[in-house]
């Protein structure tokens, strides 16, 4: 079978011969399921404009001398053209972990027999597939602490044009450290005196969501 987007051709695998020497007229005809089309009585080869897939196509051709005509025919049917990949990217590039991942297709899939293209989308977190996201997810929520530094995440994406799968692609990223909050500190006592030992105290910590353990380095400035 071929597929539109690729050329059909009406091929002659043994020359005809005529036993008298006459001089051969060769014409070929072609048919759309059953129909005859106006390609012209010289036209061997047809593009990739011949309509969508299923469609059953003949090329009959007549080889005529002075006084007889013959007829060869050959049919087949045109197959389903499987949509292209899309293009894929996972948004934010550098996610934290307090990030909403979006799965978002920069480039449609293209399909040659015009049909609609639905897409398919899978997750996977370090090489295992992803749970509690709904089918088909296109986005991953930060909620349920989901979401940890230093996890790749994986998005998945299989075009589908109702018949036949496209090739699926993937687009990866790597979940980023995010830096602790910023403290709130105070100098005690407020009104030094000479001889008065002066303390930096933290009055509200800094806090980590990815709950790393949080250091602090200290500098005096006068």
């Amino acid at each position: 079978p071929s597929r539109v987007a690729e050329a059909l051709e009406c091929r002659i695998e043994t020359p005809p011969v005529d036993a008298d020497g006459d001089p051969l007229r060769i014409e070929v005809a072609w048919f759309r399921d059953g129909k005859a089309q106006s390609y012209g009585r010289d036209r061997f080869k047809l593009g990739r404009d011949r309509g969508i897939h299923g469609a059953e196509w003949a090329c009959e051709v007549r080889v005529s001398d002075k006084e007889a005509t013959v007829t060869a025919r050959a049919a087949g049917k045109q197959a389903n053209t499987p949509p292209t990949s899309p293009t894929i990217e996972i948004v934010p590039k550098a996610p934290r972990r307090t990030d909403t991942l979006a799965c978002e297709i920069r480039r449609e899939s293209r399909d040659d027999d015009l049909h609609r293209v639905k897409y398919r989308t899978v997750w996977s977190v370090n090489g295992v597939p992803a749970v509690g996201l709904p089918e088909n997810a296109t986005k991953v929520p930060p909620d349920q602490d989901r979401l940890q530094a230093g996890q790749t995440w994986r998005c998945t994406v299989t075009p589908h044009d109702g018949r036949d799968d496209g090739k699926p692609v993937s687009a990866d990223v790597l979940i980023q450290n995010s830096p602790p909050t910023t403290p709130r500190a105070r100098i005690v006592p407020m009104v030094a005196k000479g001889g008065d030992t002066l303390t930096c105290d933290v009055t509200k910590p800094a806090t980590d969501v990815d709950r790393d353990p949080i250091q602090y380095r200290f500098y005096w400035q006068k």
